[in-house]
């Protein structure tokens, strides 16, 4: 299982790469427009704010009514997709987290009532804006996050 666990990984981290090259720079910096990562024409994110950068253009952007991911694969490149790579987009979900600890957990439930919901009764769904939401709510309450490698690769490809 944990063979397959790895394979699934792998296929994931190169789907992502794909996926990536795919998108319409303009998207790209939308998104990054609109997490606040975009100052006077460059990328201005900690290595941590990448990959909510990147879940932001696959998950929330939409160009002519359609996501990224479904874009791509009506795209040439999906055609060479591995096995792994397509079981892999039938089963993608969002890789970001926003840590906080747990003693923030009843200000971060009133500050989304107070603020997002307003009076009306508690929505399960997810706001609009998703990411956006919990990006600015991390900057402000959240615990910090450190990598080690990785974004260096996507920022690459963003500057591009």
């Amino acid at each position: 299982m944990l063979d397959r666990y790895r394979a699934l990984r792998h296929a994931g981290k190169i789907l992502a790469t794909k996926l990536t090259r795919a998108m319409p720079r303009s998207v790209v910096v939308s998104a990054a427009r609109n997490l606040g990562l975009w100052k006077r024409g460059a990328l201005v994110a900690e290595e941590h704010e990448v990959d909510v950068l990147m879940d932001c253009v696959i998950y929330d952007e939409k160009w002519d009514g359609r996501g990224a991911l479904d874009r791509f694969l009506e795209t040439s490149p999906a055609v060479n997709l591995t096995e792994d790579e397509r079981r892999y987009c039938e089963i993608m979900t969002s890789g970001m987290s926003f840590p906080f600890s747990p003693e923030q957990e009843p200000e971060i439930l009133t500050y989304l009532i107070r603020k997002e919901f307003g009076s009306r009764r508690r929505r399960i769904d997810q706001p609009d804006r998703y990411s956006i939401f919990f990006h600015d709510l991390h900057r402000r309450i959240g615990i910090p996050v450190r990598y080690g490698d990785g974004a260096e690769a996507w920022i690459r490809m963003i500057s591009v």
